[in-house]
């Protein structure tokens, strides 16, 4: 009888497979707080301006979903 336990090479692969899916999963909700962190959040906001006049068409458009 053996006393060191060799794992069978699926089992063995399954263990891996199941730890970087969790791995990947813990990852994947604590993105939004790495986002949070990493990127600048003190931009102003910018006034939106219209760069010319509406079309013809776009004007019929909005008259007629008012």
């Amino acid at each position: 009888m053996q006393t060191n336990h060799q794992l069978d090479p699926v089992l063995r692969r399954l263990r891996w497979v199941t730890g970087s899916v969790v791995l990947i999963l813990i990852l994947w909700q604590f993105l939004p707080w790495f986002d949070r962190y990493l990127i600048d959040m003190t931009s102003e906001p910018r006034v939106v301006t219209a760069r010319s006049e509406l079309a013809a068409d776009e004007r019929t458009t909005i008259k007629i979903f008012e």
